[in-house]
């Protein structure tokens, strides 16, 4: 199908996107040939059931995207941190001012 590499070539080399080219003759088939076919299509089935595509698949069911739990909880994590840092970055302000004003008043004394 491809004019530049043999589907079956590349279906065994980990191209499982081209299971779709994959039209071999049933006399040319060995049984390599046909579990590497059948690892493709494995691996495409089990990504697309592992995917959001199939969230709430049934009958009368909308469909929407859903943030994954762990995904909450790195955004929950970072802004945690961010919080952190900022109030780092203020107190290191405040407490470099108050070293500057007692360095003066010791200049002064």
């Amino acid at each position: 199908s491809t004019p530049y590499m043999k589907v079956d070539q590349m279906i065994r080399a980990g191209g499982d996107l081209n299971l779709s080219q994959a039209n071999f003759p049933s006399s040319e088939e060995s049984a390599t040939q046909v579990t590497a076919l059948r690892k493709a299509t494995k691996n495409i089935l089990y990504t697309i059931a592992g995917s959001n595509a199939m969230n709430g698949l049934g009958p009368g069911v909308k469909y929407k995207y859903v943030t994954a739990a762990w995904k909450k909880w790195l955004i929950a994590l970072d802004a945690i941190v961010a919080a952190g840092l900022v109030v780092w970055g203020v107190l290191a302000a405040i407490f470099a001012m108050k070293k500057r004003e007692e360095a003066r008043n010791d200049i002064d004394e």
